[in-house]
């Protein structure tokens, strides 16, 4: 059996045994990353608040019924009008690289960057990250959250989610 059918018939038998796929939901502090997962699920699994940032490194979740695993991240923060990422590089990345030395059914299959609508922006920062996600051997989504939060003012017609589109499209 040559190398090439080897290597395919590893891979062949490696995606056989995923039966959930892994979901990690990265993007800044407060965007409602955790309030997204317990909208996946349908049940408060994740702790949420407004302030202070609530998950810390990296936490797992996984219910008999849900088809995914979801990995909820710590996000990074803006201050003093600078973005302070060392706990996203310390605990997300760090995360990433460990889960991708692993078994393809503990890799991470999908990253959804999540962006919040009401914050009317997105950082260079999220640009970087969304770069860098895209280069990894998952799938990358742009999810938009609280978009159910904030009302647009009728004045401004689709504006803001057009320049949103715009901004990522170009980044």
């Amino acid at each position: 059996m040559s190398i090439g059918q080897q290597t395919g018939d590893e891979f062949d038998k490696q995606i056989a045994d995923i039966t959930k796929a892994n979901l990690m939901v990265a993007g800044g502090t407060g965007v409602g990353k955790s309030s997204l997962i317990n909208r996946v699920f349908g049940e408060e699994l994740a702790k949420t608040g407004a302030g202070a940032p609530v998950t810390r490194g990296c936490e797992k979740y996984e219910r008999e019924h849900v088809p995914v695993v979801i990995f909820d991240t710590e996000g990074y923060e803006i201050v003093d009008g600078g973005v302070d990422n060392s706990n996203f590089q310390q605990s997300v990345i760090k995360e990433i690289e460990r889960r991708e030395s692993l078994e393809l059914k503990e890799q991470i299959h999908l990253y959804w960057y999540c962006i919040s609508a009401s914050n009317h922006r997105i950082t260079d920062y999220d640009i970087d990250n969304i770069k860098a996600l895209s280069l990894r051997h998952a799938e990358l989504a742009i999810v938009i959250t609280q978009c159910d939060t904030k009302q647009p003012p009728t004045e401004v017609g689709g504006l803001v989610s057009n320049g949103l589109k715009v901004r990522i499209r170009v980044g």
